[in-house]
């Protein structure tokens, strides 16, 4: 259901999935390990799906280029937002994150309106 959503929004797995899990009274850390977990088997397949399919010419050193460079800056801050996970209460992690999803949610609407 995730993967289907995501794919037809255009949006990553966890603003669809940490929703769900939140309404089935699931624990914020673990939801969000979860939510991140689903991430990758989606990237992969959407990258994979792009590489095959792509109406353009993929130059794949600068696509090779572009995921060393995203890898670089996302490996060190999601050890930055585990630990900052783990130290905040269970209510305050999630309101942190509905408040997150609302405005990635507004986001997205406000670019397909405006």
């Amino acid at each position: 259901l995730t993967g289907f959503g995501s794919a037809l929004t255009g949006t990553s797995g966890p603003v669809l999935l940490l929703p769900m899990l939140f309404i089935l009274m699931w624990p914020a850390l673990p939801a969000l390990g979860c939510a991140q977990l689903i991430q990758v088997p989606i990237a992969l397949a959407a990258t994979i799906g792009n590489a095959f399919f792509a109406t353009s010419q993929v130059d794949l050193v600068e696509v090779v280029k572009l995921a060393g460079c995203v890898a670089a800056g996302l490996v060190p801050f999601v050890f930055v937002g585990a630990a900052i996970a783990n130290y905040l209460p269970q209510r305050t992690l999630k309101l942190v994150v509905a408040i997150l999803l609302v405005v990635a949610s507004l986001v997205l609407l406000l670019r397909e309106v405006l």
